[in-house]
C-alpha cells in the first residue's frame, strides 16, 4: 500500500511539473522585467577585474579602473592591456582602445546605495525561492546552494583563464599554474560576500524545512506549532540580515 501511495504521489508531482513548464514562457518573463539593473549588477560583480598593466583580458570581462569612477567597462575585443592605464570614457556606450583590447563603457553603477539595493534585491529573490522550495520539497533548496557554488567555480575559472598568458612560459602546464594562482585571488574577491550569502540561503532552507516538517507531522494542530513558526521566522530574519551584510561587502568591493 505504501508503495502504491508513493507511486501515486510521484505521478502527481511529475504531471504538475509538466503543466507548470508548459505555462512558463521564460522569454516573455524576461522581457516583462522592467528594471534589469540588479541583474546586471549581480552579473558584473562576479566577474569584475581591476585594470592591470600588460594583462590578458578576454571578451566579456568586466573591468574597473584602478581609481573607481562609478563606471564599469566591458571588454569587447580580447587581447593584452597596455603599459599605462587609458583615459576611461564616462558616457555609456563609448569605447576606449587599450593596446590590443577595446572596452565599452557600461551604465553608471548608480552609487553605493543603489548598487547595494540591487544586489540585495536579487539575492532576496533567491532567498525566498530557497524557503519555498524547502517548504514544498524538503531538501529542494539544495540545488540553490549548489547553483551558487557553481557560479563561484565559474568565476574562479574565468579569472584563471584570463591569466593563462602570464604563465605561458610553463608550456602545457600554463592553465594549471594560472588556476593555482587564481585561487587566492578568487578567495579574496568572492569569499567575503559569498560566505554570508550562501549561509543565508542555507538558513532560509532550514527555515522552510522546519515549517514543512511541522505540517508533515501534523503539529499544526498543537500549541507547539507556534514555537515552530517563531523558530522559523527567527532563522529567516537572521538570513535576511546576512544578505544585507553580503550586499554591503559586495557593493564595496565593486565601487571602492
Amino acid at each position: 500500500i505504501a508503495s502504491e501511495v508513493s507511486n501515486d504521489v510521484d505521478a502527481i508531482l511529475i504531471e504538475y511539473v509538466k503543466k507548470l513548464e508548459s505555462r512558463l514562457d521564460l522569454e516573455q518573463i524576461e522581457n516583462d522585467i522592467e528594471d534589469k539593473t540588479y541583474v546586471k549588477i549581480t552579473r558584473i560583480s562576479y566577474f569584475t577585474i581591476v585594470w592591470v598593466v600588460t594583462t590578458a583580458f578576454i571578451r566579456g570581462d568586466f573591468i574597473v579602473p584602478t581609481i573607481s569612477n562609478g563606471f564599469i567597462y566591458e571588454c569587447t575585443t580580447p587581447g593584452t592591456s597596455g603599459g599605462s592605464e587609458p583615459t576611461w570614457p564616462t558616457v555609456a556606450g563609448q569605447t576606449v582602445a587599450d593596446n590590443d583590447i577595446v572596452c565599452a563603457c557600461n551604465k553608471n553603477s548608480g552609487g553605493f546605495v543603489q548598487c547595494t539595493g540591487g544586489i540585495f534585491k536579487n539575492n532576496f529573490l533567491v532567498l525566498l525561492l530557497a524557503v519555498i522550495t524547502s517548504f514544498l520539497f524538503g531538501a529542494g533548496a539544495v540545488w540553490l546552494i549548489t547553483w551558487n557554488a557553481s557560479v563561484l567555480s565559474v568565476a574562479v575559472g574565468e579569472l584563471a583563464k584570463s591569466q593563462i598568458s602570464l604563465y605561458s612560459h610553463f608550456g602545457s602546464f600554463a592553465a594549471v599554474v594560472a588556476f593555482v594562482f587564481a585561487m587566492p585571488q578568487a578567495i579574496l574577491l568572492y569569499m567575503p560576500h559569498g560566505m554570508p550569502e550562501i549561509s543565508a540561503y542555507f538558513l532560509a532552507a532550514v527555515s522552510g524545512g522546519i515549517i514543512s516538517a511541522g505540517i508533515a507531522t501534523a503539529r499544526y494542530r498543537k500549541d507547539e506549532f507556534m514555537e515552530i513558526i517563531k523558530d522559523s521566522l527567527f532563522l529567516f530574519i537572521i538570513a535576511v540580515l546576512m544578505l544585507i551584510v553580503g550586499a554591503l561587502i559586495e557593493a564595496s568591493s565593486m565601487l571602492f
